[in-house]
């Protein structure tokens, strides 16, 4: 049998976890009203990282600066080859890379972000990532092929970084969207993808 994609829904949220999430964000980020995007999984190069630090440098030229956070399991040669990038194009304090983070810590890097970002240069299905960015009201830009994505989330089928500052740019300009798509996103999981839904349907199985 496969076992579905499925989440614990029920927010037991730690409010000095999420005030220690917040303050180390911020920490970096100096403006706390500029939106979040954040990327969170394995870091490398087939995971689109390279083109979200190149849609910040088009966004920084067009003097739009949100904040990005990177962070997941990274080789220590790649970390050094993105922060040397950073340096270069004077984005240190506008991303954030952090290699290794702990899984009950993501929920709250996705809760404190306005948009995640998964666009892969490989053919992926879904991802328990996107379930849990969308679950904690992240609008979902993405070009993983999955039958879950409609108007909960953004669809991209080109991902280059000309068309991901483009997105960027209209969500940024659009709070209406924003809020619509992240609410939609947090119904899809909770109806769809709770563990209890699956333990209910697999008891009756079983």
């Amino acid at each position: 049998y496969t076992i579905p994609l499925c989440l614990n829904v029920d927010n037991n949220f730690s409010n000095e976890k999420n005030f220690f999430i917040k303050k180390k964000l911020h920490k970096v980020n100096q403006n706390l009203y500029s939106p979040v995007i954040s990327f969170i999984g394995r870091i490398n190069s087939k995971k689109g990282i390279e083109t979200i630090i190149e849609s910040a440098i088009i966004l920084k030229k067009k003097n739009i600066i949100p904040f990005f956070f990177i962070g997941g399991l990274c080789s220590y040669t790649y970390e050094k080859k993105l922060k040397k990038i950073l340096n270069i194009n004077g984005l240190d304090n506008v991303i954030l890379v952090t290699n290794g983070i702990n899984n009950k810590e993501t929920p709250y890097y996705y809760y404190n972000s306005d948009i995640a970002v998964h666009i892969s240069n490989i053919f992926e299905g879904m991802s328990y990532s996107i379930l849990e960015a969308m679950l904690n009201e992240c609008v979902v830009i993405t070009n993983y092929s999955n039958e879950i994505i409609s108007d909960n989330a953004i669809f991209v089928k080109k991902s280059t970084s000309e068309y991901l500052s483009k997105i960027i740019i209209k969500l940024i300009n659009n709070k209406n969207m924003i809020n619509s798509i992240k609410l939609k996103a947090k119904k899809t999981v909770e109806n769809n993808y709770s563990d209890k839904i699956f333990y209910n349907f697999f008891s009756k199985i079983y």
